[in-house]
């Protein structure tokens, strides 16, 4: 009995000295585990502030200015390569991206409060700088003046193009058509080149005005040289198509060529026909001469046998003279008062009046 109660107290302190070691084990391991602890307090900081690295070298700035706030973002060398901030009213907020050293700003991002609309900012070379809008695309030189500039409207666009400040080319559309105008140095249009409802012009201007168009009418062409303001020279299309050139003077006579019928016109300054030379309906030649009141005069023209006949007439057109064939001879008949004299070979005949 004593030796199993001896055998019993030994089991008991085995098992004390067990859970002292167990104990002190836990208190060790509580001890060197790192403790979780919940901030207590504020969990705002006031601006400024900066974050730094393990060094006291700047990583973040925050700034407070009168749009909003400014945070700012530093390399490791200490400059400045990118800005957060709200613009200078509160209206919206922008971004800039720097070169390391630099004070200017590669890259701006922001809002274009004025038309709601999105914008990029791009450094070019030499100074100058691409703008992206939601309204298009602006390139502009050191000065800011745009070289190049494509935008569009509710349902139309544009590509225009400057020589440092004075416009060189255009290029557009509408719901007409569209169109391009290249200008001279003196910043007017020197060429427009336009289309509208399936026909399109071509017009060259100078420094008194137009100075000639190429155009299509209804699927007709005609061309148009202008001297001083005013058509000088058009080449087109007829109605009843046929080739046409009409030639004007700045005294106002004229000169018509009509492939039709052939025919050659010449008016005066009234507008009267003087000379009419074409092809009559039996596809001979005929000429007339007139009064400068456009009638009168003399007729040269070809008979259906071949012959030729030379007639002076009045207004009205009643031959007064007519020189001609007669067979295989010549004929010349005048109408005179009471009659009508024919000289035919080498006989002279006297004939009622007719």
């Amino acid at each position: 009995m004593e030796t199993e109660l001896i055998a019993l107290r030994a089991r008991v302190a085995a098992l004390e000295r067990t859970m002292a070691a167990a104990a002190a084990t836990v208190v060790v391991v509580v001890v060197a585990a790192p403790l979780v602890m919940r901030a207590a307090g504020p969990t705002k900081v006031t601006a400024p502030f900066t974050v730094v690295d393990e060094a006291g070298r700047a990583l973040v700035e925050v700034q407070s200015t009168a749009g909003g706030g400014r945070l700012v973002v530093y390399n490791a060398a200490q400059d400045r390569v990118a800005e957060v901030q709200a613009s200078a009213d509160g209206a919206a907020g922008n971004v800039h991206v720097y070169l390391a050293g630099d004070t200017k700003a590669k890259v701006r991002l922001g809002v274009n409060v004025g038309d709601d609309t999105g914008g990029l900012e791009l450094a070019g070379v030499e100074g100058g700088l691409a703008q992206m809008s939601g309204k298009g695309l602006v390139i502009a030189n050191a000065n800011r003046q745009p070289i190049v500039a494509l935008r569009h409207t509710s349902d139309s666009g544009y590509l225009r193009l400057w020589t440092s400040t004075t416009p060189n080319t255009e290029l557009w559309s509408s719901d007409q058509g569209g169109g391009v105008a290249v200008y001279g140095s003196n910043a007017a249009e020197a060429a427009t080149i336009e289309g509208q409802m399936g026909d399109g012009k071509m017009t060259l201007r100078g420094i008194s005005g137009v100075a000639a168009t190429l155009e299509s009418q209804t699927g007709a062409g005609r061309v148009t040289l202008r001297g001083n303001g005013e058509p000088r020279a058009i080449i087109g299309v007829s109605a009843d198509d046929a080739g046409l050139m009409r030639m004007v003077s700045a005294k106002g006579t004229s000169l018509e060529v009509h492939a039709a019928n052939g025919s050659f016109k010449a008016l005066n300054h009234a507008g009267h026909e003087v000379i009419d030379l074409g092809i009559d309906d039996h596809g001979s030649g005929i000429l007339d001469v007139r009064h400068s009141a456009g009638v009168g005069g003399a007729r040269l023209d070809v008979s259906e046998n071949g012959a030729g006949n030379l007639k002076i007439h009045t207004p009205p057109f009643e031959i007064k003279a007519q020189l001609g064939t007669k067979g295989e001879k010549g004929d010349v008949c005048v109408e005179g008062g009471k009659g009508l004299i024919c000289l035919s070979g080498i006989a002279i005949k006297t004939l009622t009046p007719w």
